[in-house]
Parts: structure tokens; C-alpha cells; sequence
């Protein structure tokens, strides 16, 4: 009988094991990002820095990038690769930064907003920081 109960609380499904969980969403997309963060390090006002953020889908429905908005539009540059994205496949949201709309000799941090159809992440913020010389 404990084994019939342990079977009906835990799924394997293509060498992954989940927990069986109740409530919206437990079968829904997943949002899962290489990095939340991206050090530029030290940069120049008349350079442009391009960084890929690696996004996957670890869950069981198709994932809607629906936006990937910037927080200062003359300074990022921000672009997604897929709006849609399949389970267990991957995305890259493309950013670049461009120096010349930032204040020389401060250091900064922008924000990317990602707007998706997660249930449990619907909104991510992401990040990317330096100093400009």
C-alpha cells in the first residue's frame, strides 16, 4: 500500500523525476535563466558590449516570452531570439549596451524586465552593471 501512495505523489518522465504538486500551474512552463546578472566590468563611453542571457524552459508547456523591455532604451538594446520556446529547449535574450548614453566615471546597473507565461515567474528581472571610465 506505501508503495502504491510514494507511486501516486512522484512522476518519472524522461529520466527526471517531479514531485507532483497541486495548484495552478504545476504542469505550466518554467522560466530558468544561465545568469540573473552580467558584470560589463569597466567600460568606455564610446563602447557597445553584447552579452547573450541563455534562457530555457524546464517545464512541460510551450514558454511566451511575451516582452523583454529595458529599463533605459538609449542605453540597452535588448532582443529575444524565440517568443516562443518549447520544453527542455532554449532561448537567448540578446542585450547590448551602449556606453555613449551612459554618464562617464559612475558606475551603473540597468534592469531588463521579462515578461513570460510562467505562472510562478511571470515577471524577471534581470540584470547588467559596470563602470563607465
Amino acid at each position: 500500500m506505501l508503495v502504491i501512495l510514494a507511486g501516486l505523489f512522484c512522476l518519472l518522465a524522461e529520466g527526471r523525476s517531479f514531485w507532483l504538486t497541486f495548484g495552478p500551474g504545476a504542469w505550466g512552463p518554467r522560466f530558468a535563466c544561465s545568469e540573473s546578472h552580467f558584470d560589463c566590468g569597466e567600460i568606455a563611453t564610446d563602447q557597445e558590449v553584447k552579452h547573450d542571457f541563455v534562457v530555457t524552459n524546464t517545464g512541460w508547456q510551450p514558454l511566451h516570452i511575451a516582452k523583454a523591455l529595458a529599463d533605459c532604451k538609449a542605453c540597452l538594446s535588448v532582443e529575444s531570439s524565440r517568443e516562443y520556446v518549447a520544453p527542455d529547449e532554449t532561448s537567448v535574450i540578446k542585450v547590448a549596451l551602449h556606453g555613449k548614453a551612459l554618464e562617464a566615471g559612475q558606475p551603473f546597473k540597468r534592469k531588463i524586465l521579462i515578461v513570460t507565461n510562467d505562472p510562478k515567474s511571470p515577471k524577471v528581472i534581470l540584470y547588467v552593471h559596470g563602470n563607465v571610465l
